[in-house]
């Protein structure tokens, strides 16, 4: 069935609008259909996935080092994360909590934001606004505070506290 053209009004006679069936098909069409990706944004978002593979492969591997701990040898803030996140995924909680109990919460943290900024690249085609989301600026908030924390016992430990400094 065609939709009638209608007169509208303020309008010349034989100006006509589309009817309002055709206009309200166009809009729900344009809502409930999913946005594509733009072009070339699953290569990119390969790329930077290799590109996160490989440098936590290298840090994980070793090859990877603290220059501080490589150089002054003297732990910065981060010194033992990869080895706490090593024992809390075999299980060894004394082992985790010994070398830098927020390492873990950190690369958790981290793998948000990874995971955040692979998905806004995947569906948008750009790593440009990926963490201002509800959820984004939460784990950037979060990430921040654990890293002031890891100063803080990182700080506490130069004292002898928690276990002393972590050895390099």
């Amino acid at each position: 069935m065609e939709p009638t053209p209608s007169v509208a009004p303020g309008l010349p006679e034989g100006a006509t609008t589309a009817s309002s069936t055709e206009a309200g098909a166009k809009f729900r069409a344009s809502t409930l259909s999913a946005p594509s990706a733009p072009r070339g944004a699953k290569r990119r978002t390969a790329g930077l996935a290799v590109g996160v593979g490989l440098l936590t492969l290298a840090l994980y591997s070793g090859a990877i080092q603290c220059p501080l701990a490589r150089f002054a040898h003297v732990p910065c803030p981060g010194c033992g994360s990869t080895r706490a996140v090593w024992a809390v995924a075999h299980g060894d909680v004394h082992e985790w909590l010994r070398m830098n109990p927020l390492g873990p919460i950190v690369a958790l943290l981290l793998g948000v934001v990874v995971a955040l900024t692979f998905w806004h690249s995947f569906t948008r085609g750009t790593t440009d606004g990926a963490l201002d989301g509800r959820v984004g600026r939460a784990a950037v908030r979060a990430l921040l505070w654990a890293f002031v924390l890891e100063v803080v016992v990182w700080g506490l430990r130069w004292f002898g506290l928690l276990g002393g400094p972590v050895p390099v």
